[in-house]
Formats: structure tokens, sequence, C-alpha cells
């Protein structure tokens, strides 16, 4: 499987806590396979949930696409 690399906004990795190790020395987010996928859009989902914008929710497949036209 390929990995995709797309940028993220330090106001998005702060807001999600998103780890440092998921992220390239270029500052992109490295998504290596379809589980890593899963556990990003869970955790953008429960911050999203816990706030006020439960009507936004991601799904692993908008991730993976994302990486895809990012490509």
């Amino acid at each position: 499987m390929t990995k995709f690399d797309f940028h993220i906004s330090k106001a998005a990795r702060q807001k999600y806590d998103f780890a440092q190790s998921l992220f390239s020395i270029t500052g992109n987010l490295v998504i290596a396979n379809f589980n890593q996928a899963r556990l990003l859009s869970d955790k953008i989902n429960q911050k999203r949930k816990s706030g006020d914008s439960s009507n936004q929710l991601v799904t692993p497949g908008e991730l993976n696409a994302l990486g895809l036209l990012h490509e």
C-alpha cells in the first residue's frame, strides 16, 4: 500500500492532539495504512462530537481520499 501525506495546519495538530510521530520532517501528516486513517478519524470525531461540530464528522475513507487527491 502506498503512503499518503498532506499538510495539517499547526492549529489543527494542536486542536486534535495528533502525535508528532505521525508527521514527516517536512510537517506533513503521513497516513501509512487504512487502520491509521481509522484511528485519525476517530480522534477527530471524538473532538468534534464533544464540541459544536458533531455534524462535521469524517470517515477513514475521506482521509484516504484526501491523501490520494493530494498525491
